[in-house]
């Protein structure tokens, strides 16, 4: 009997050091940084918007979101906010299809995170901005 008990001890150890173990890992998202954080990372790595606009970031079922103008074009970030299921939902299927419909528009979608970057395709810079958007910790 004492043979059996210890072997669900261990048992027992080893699954919930398993869950633990899961559970406690970082998640790939960078949900504690906000648009602004974003923003000025790109002014860091010498992508400074001449001009920035906030956008409603809910038609996308976003947390926020804005406009940048960047040489004479724009581009655009959102920000999805994992800890509501909504908007994690959306943030993975964008994840999944690369791609978010606006107003039934299809955009390609690159993700960082929390976060998407949306027209950035055929900008002067595209390389520029796609770079910066990819180094945002």
């Amino acid at each position: 009997m004492k043979i059996r008990l210890k072997q669900i001890i261990i048992v027992f150890a080893a699954i919930l050091s398993a869950v633990c173990a899961v559970s406690c890992q970082t998640t790939p998202y960078n949900n504690d940084k906000t648009i602004i954080d974003l923003i000025k990372h790109f002014d860091s790595s010498g992508v400074k918007a001449e001009k920035i606009y906030p956008v409603i970031s809910e038609i996308i079922k976003a947390d926020d979101g804005c406009v940048l103008i960047f040489e004479g074009q724009k581009f655009e970030l959102y920000k999805y906010n994992v800890k509501n299921p909504l908007q994690k939902a959306k943030l993975d299927k964008v994840i999944e299809d690369g791609e978010v419909f606006v107003l039934g528009f299809k955009h390609s979608a690159k993700v960082n995170g929390s976060f998407v970057l949306l027209n950035y395709r055929g900008h002067p810079r595209e390389a520029d901005i796609v770079t910066a958007f990819e180094n945002f910790k």
